[in-house]
């Protein structure tokens, strides 16, 4: 393949000069002696059926709008020590006959044995060829690009814009007592500007979130509510399928039922989906960029029986709007065909809300797709370094024998 389809506006080279700070003092890598909730069969259903699949749907559609295909994919990701989404999707790219360059990011402050596990997870996939030579490992919270002054930020200019974004976050992105500027909703929306000024072909972000009613801030949450509720006031078939999804009383307000599911454990995590879909709807208003909801996923990292849902594993595609033309001084005698967007994509992020699925529930109904995917995962596990020990509990650990798990 030639020329790079995915890197328009981007500038030929990614810098390979910049590398992340040495390491001060020498450190073996940290053992990996310890299983993860990230390593259940239930996360690589997310990996596969939501990731790859539609990473390789973004990757065909791209291939299709051009003569040659893609040359290299840029990738954004938070990877943790393991890299499992990097060596998944270095394999997909692998077989496309292209390249993925990826940008993670992982903190400093996660000290010197866990970055020199990273780097040398990173080395390792560069050295089997499923990561491009000039792909770099920051050691930065991915909330410090909120700042355009910030060395993080500039970094990320540099190589932007990006095919897909996975930001597979543990935390909330914007906690109640997050009042300064360096939250991990302002990163997004820092990345979503930049994409719009440098991308011009359609891209994907994934976001996987803490969506709990005690983990955001009350001001995130009044915001949702007002996108929601603006929405419904200029929908009529958007405003009946809200008052269904939040079970709005007859001649009950709207209003009420998202303060009450704004505060539930059982309706968050559908006022939380449908509000950040409504927000980056409004947000990209008035820009050249749709946003389509795509198909999301949650489960609960809380103990108990049948807990609430606590994790959401959200998808949105960012499509460019085609360039209408108008002709102020009526020179022409035909009218400029107006744009119109293909559907009803606020409609759609109701749909797509609606029609989220609960992973624990999936996992324990379909004990074959379980072990199916604990395998996968396992398999990942050996080849990410994981020593043979550690895994001898793995199949326990991934529900094999444990009902509902």
């Amino acid at each position: 393949m030639t020329g790079d389809l995915l890197a328009q506006g981007a500038g030929d080279d990614l810098a390979e000069d910049s590398l992340p700070p040495e390491i001060e003092t020498t450190a073996v890598p940290l053992p990996l002696t310890e299983l993860k909730p990230w390593h259940r069969p239930r996360k690589q259903y997310v990996r596969e059926r939501q990731w790859l699949r539609l990473s390789r749907s973004l990757l065909d559609r791209l291939e299709a709008g051009s003569e040659n295909g893609p040359s290299n994919i840029r990738y954004l990701t938070l990877p943790g020590l393991d890299y499992l989404d990097v060596t998944l999707l270095g394999e997909v790219c692998e077989g496309l006959g292209c390249t993925l360059t990826s940008v993670s990011f992982l903190a400093a402050t996660e000290g010197n044995p866990a970055r020199a596990r990273a780097q040398f997870r990173e080395e390792s996939l560069k050295q089997a060829g499923r990561l491009a030579d000039n792909s770099i490992t920051l050691p930065n919270r991915l909330e410090e690009i909120s700042s355009p002054s910030s060395q993080a930020y500039h970094e990320i200019k540099r190589r932007a814009p990006f095919d897909i974004i996975n930001i597979d976050a543990c935390g909330s992105i914007a906690l109640p007592d997050a009042n300064h500027s360096r939250r991990l909703l302002d990163a997004i929306f820092r990345l979503v500007e930049l994409q719009f000024s440098r991308r011009k072909t359609r891209w994907v972000l994934f976001l996987t979130t803490d969506a709990r009613p005690n983990s955001v801030s009350p001001q995130l949450k009044q915001a949702f509510k007002d996108a929601i509720i603006a929405n419904a006031a200029h929908g009529n078939e958007f405003r009946q399928g809200a008052h269904e999804l939040f079970q709005v009383a007859e001649g009950g307000e709207l209003s009420t039922a998202l303060d009450a599911a704004s505060e539930s454990e059982n309706s968050f995590l559908s006022f939380f989906s449908l509000g950040l879909s409504k927000w980056l709807l409004r947000t990209s208003n008035g820009s050249d960029w749709e946003v389509k909801a795509l198909d999301s996923f949650y489960y609960s990292t809380m103990p108990g029986q049948n807990p609430p849902p606590s994790m959401a594993s959200l998808a949105f595609e960012f499509i460019p709007r085609p360039t209408t033309l108008a002709d102020e001084f009526g020179v022409i005698n035909a009218e400029p065909v107006p744009y119109q967007a293909p559907e009803n994509y606020s409609l759609r992020a109701l749909v797509k809300t609606r029609s989220m699925i609960d992973l624990d529930v999936k996992m324990h109904q379909e004990p074959e797709l379980r072990r199916e995917l604990g395998d996968k995962t396992k398999a990942l596990l050996v080849e990410a370094g994981y020593h043979a020990d550690v895994l001898k509990g793995y199949e326990e650990f991934a529900g094999y024998q444990v009902e509902g798990v």
